[in-house]
């Protein structure tokens, strides 16, 4: 059966367990995890993400009967499911606020509830979310992938094009790819995390055949490149995010 690919985001500080083994089912039942340590954290995500379901972890996090009210009464947040995470005795505090889109489930119970959520959506009417945003700084990150030779018709294209510019936004910090950067990518454009690993890969590669050495070199001046070696997704995204952070403070100091 096709599935559609699903957001989720856990709520948990630091419980490397839940969240190893949450991740597995998750990957199982095309549901890309992204974790939230804090509630600011949780709150900008959701934003950004819009994910189907959150799920708090009882033994690490508390959620207030103010943070919950806010979390509910948000019109962005009326179709995200809340999923609390927890043992049998921690059912009772949450016994009154169960509803529609608030509920409790015990950690044998979260490959079923998972399923469920698949099925309550039906694939046809899911819309990818169209993040074309033709601000000064998208232009400044067009022009830089169309100097290196990268073509739009590549996917990879796409996922490098917000991947620099929530580099950039991030300030230059790069988390890690594959816990937190590509889960967000594949969370924004409904696929796989593994798929924009391998379409930046990809589109890299063919703009480094296309393009040539030379060119590469001219813009990120390293002796590595000159000498042949073509840079890893990290060092791509981080190179490319911090000649247009220099760009911006270089205008700043002049004007």
């Amino acid at each position: 059966m096709k599935r559609i690919i699903l957001t989720g985001i856990l709520y948990s500080k630091k419980n490397y367990d839940l969240s190893y083994r949450l991740r597995g089912i998750c990957k199982r039942y095309s549901l890309n995890l992204v974790n939230a340590i804090d509630f600011v954290e949780l709150t900008i995500k959701c934003l950004e993400l819009k994910p189907q379901v959150v799920f708090c972890d009882c033994s690490t996090i508390e959620f207030t009967s103010g943070n919950l009210n806010a979390f509910l009464e948000k019109n962005e947040f009326k179709d995200t499911r809340i999923v609390f995470i927890g043992q049998d005795n921690d059912e009772d505090k949450f016994k009154n606020l169960l509803c529609k889109n608030l509920s409790f489930a015990k950690f044998s119970e979260l490959e079923t509830l998972i399923d469920n959520l698949q099925n309550d959506y039906d694939f046809e009417n899911i819309v990818v979310k169209n993040i074309e945003i033709y601000d000064g700084l998208e232009l400044e990150i067009c022009k830089m992938l169309s100097d290196l030779g990268l073509s739009p018709k590549h996917s990879g294209y796409l996922y490098l094009r917000y991947s620099i510019k929530s580099v950039v936004l991030n300030n230059g910090v790069l988390d890690s790819l594959n816990s937190e950067h590509y889960p967000i990518i594949a969370s924004v454009f409904k696929t796989s995390p593994a798929n924009v690993e391998r379409n930046i890969r990809n589109a890299i590669c063919q703009a480094w055949l296309n393009s040539g050495k030379n060119n590469w070199h001219e813009v990120f001046f390293l002796k590595s490149i000159k000498d042949g070696k073509k840079p890893t997704n990290r060092e791509f995204i981080y190179m490319c995010s911090e000649i247009i952070i220099s760009q911006h403070k270089i205008r700043q100091y002049i004007a």
